[in-house]
């Protein structure tokens, strides 16, 4: 191949670098030379106690303004394996000190090879940080990959668990990919020989480009859970701000566990604007005294005992706020250790210790402005009540005519008109899978009554984001499925023992069909053409 006159070439010290760069890694993350496999522990208490600390990311900053890499953050810190402990007491975590600094993998992926390459150089020359790894991992990463089940539209292949894996929140920009967990991830047979095999069976010009990333760890990777594993692993900032939506995150004022998802809004006679929800949400002992008392067994509208004693909801509940305080908390402890190890070192760049310091105060002031946040939303109004009731014949199925015990677990809560908080619908990214359901007039005036029309349904959660479907007018079964005492429980034991249900007699409830939910999602086997919700 003919090289241009006076093209650049490069020296002996580069091609080095170049061949010791780890190549393994997944398209958001790289690395000098090979690095610990995903995912990693980060710590930086005494990271930054690197002789010359300040010099070294100064030098660091200056080579990614150079190259202008955007969302770029760097610091010296631990990156521990997630099978290896850590103990700050000792120095057995020096093999995993790293230059840690963040990009935008989409943006810049094809400038970091070289930025890796420029800040390798500057290191090698010193000896407090000849042997430091050196990693670029993308910005988003902190909060999480997205991972979006692969639907029978995608390609042929219906009966492998895969996944489409990426850093946007849109199935369409994230590559078709296989995850592997595995103990054995840091074991070169599967960048050298197992990787290129399985890559070699399953990409063909009639299926998609698939990646593969291996990671360290036992178990199966699937798509978005039912439910979140913590509290407040979706609020954020947004979820304090005017408008209050469908979905939003609520809770009993009292209470500093338990969280629910607010509904829709409704307007009963007399004016009186309510949020829904369900009735385990709003449950209480207060609640359990008042049932109690009553004849009715529900819970009935402007009852006296809760006008005197209101129930008051907040948004987002406590169990969310105080996880998303936590986590403004934990980053606020980090900043100061930071600023704490680069004073200790006398020649620690001002402009380091400017930007941490604006950082921190950034953090004290969002504390601040969250911690006293006005969420009183509204008060308990209404409610069925956990109970069964006996449906009509006349609006059941008509193949059997008979009367069935229907759950019913839904209530309501009068909204404070408070100029800060409005309820509005929750916010629909993907609104063409879902045209016309806003103010649509109902099909019918039962929900009993389905047979003849499909009634759409949507739902936006907390958690689980959008759900949608349509309704199946047959009503299926809630009955318990452990044969003996002994047996574990799934959630639909739960349920059924919650409110009586037995095989003998069991209880009905309607469900929403999803065909376009494959069934890699939580508690699923395999891909089907239904999903039930």
């Amino acid at each position: 191949m003919s090289v241009r006159f006076g093209s650049p070439t490069l020296s002996r010290s580069d091609e080095e670098i170049r061949n010791e760069m780890d190549r393994d890694q997944p398209a958001y993350c790289a690395g000098w030379p090979t690095l610990e496999p995903l995912p990693l522990n980060t710590y930086t208490n005494g990271a930054s106690k690197v002789e010359n600390a300040g010099e070294r990311l100064a030098e660091v900053q200056s080579i990614l303004e150079t190259q202008r890499i955007s969302h770029s953050t760097s610091l010296f810190a631990f990156r521990v394996p997630a099978d290896a402990e850590y103990n700050k007491e000792t120095n057995n975590n020096l093999k995993y000190l790293t230059l840690l600094f963040t990009a935008d993998m989409s943006a810049d992926f094809h400038k970091i090879e070289n930025t890796i390459l420029r800040i390798r150089s500057h290191f090698r020359n010193h000896p407090s940080t000849a042997t430091i790894t050196i990693e670029c991992i993308d910005y988003r990463v902190q909060r999480g990959l997205f991972s979006f089940p692969i639907s029978h539209e995608d390609t042929a292949i219906l009966k492998k668990m895969l996944l489409r894996r990426g850093l946007e929140d849109d199935p369409a920009s994230c590559p078709p990919t296989v995850v592997i967990t595995t103990p054995s991830a840091r074991d070169s047979e599967w960048s050298k020989k197992l990787k290129p095999s399985i890559l070699s069976k399953i990409n063909s010009p009639w299926t998609p480009d698939f990646k593969i990333e291996v990671v360290l760890g036992i178990g199966l990777l699937t798509g978005r859970k039912k439910y979140a594993e913590k509290a407040g692993t979706r609020t954020n900032a947004e979820h304090y701000e005017k408008e209050v939506r469908m979905g939003s995150s609520i809770g009993i004022a009292t209470l500093e566990k338990g969280s629910g998802t607010m509904g829709g809004s409704v307007t009963l006679e007399g004016g009186v604007e309510c949020a829904l929800t369900n009735w385990h949400v709003v449950r209480d002992d207060k609640l359990d005294n008042i049932l109690k008392k009553s004849t009715k067994g529900f819970l009935e509208v402007d009852d006296k005992t809760l006008k005197a004693s209101p129930q008051t909801i907040v948004s987002p509940s406590n169990q969310d706020h105080y996880a998303f305080l936590g986590r403004i908390q934990a980053t606020f402890r980090e900043v100061s250790d930071l600023l704490v190890d680069l004073s200790s070192t006398k020649d620690t760049h001002p402009h380091y210790v400017f930007t941490y310091q604006a950082s921190r105060q950034d953090l004290s002031d969002e504390l601040k402005k969250f911690e006293h946040y006005p969420r009183e939303l509204g008060n308990g109004y209404a409610g069925s009540g956990r109970r069964s009731v006996e449906v009509n014949k006349y609006t059941t199925d008509k193949k059997t005519g008979k009367a069935k015990k229907v759950a019913k677990n839904e209530a309501c809560f009068a909204l404070n008109q408070q100029p800060n908080q409005e309820p509005g619908p929750g916010e629909d990214k993907d609104e063409e899978d879902f045209r016309g359901l806003a103010r649509k007039p109902c099909e019918h005036w039962s929900v009993f009554d389905v047979e003849e029309k499909t009634i759409k349904v949507a739902k936006y959660g907390r958690t689980t984001g959008w759900t949608r479907g349509k309704l199946n007018s047959a009503l299926a079964y809630i009955k318990p499925e452990a044969k003996n005492a002994e047996d574990p429980k799934n959630e639909e034991d739960t349920v059924a023992e919650s409110y009586g249900f037995t095989q003998e007699k069991p209880g009905r409830c309607f469900v929403v069909t999803n065909p376009r939910l494959p069934g890699v999602l939580s508690g699923q086997r395999g891909l089907r053409k239904h999903s039930r919700s």
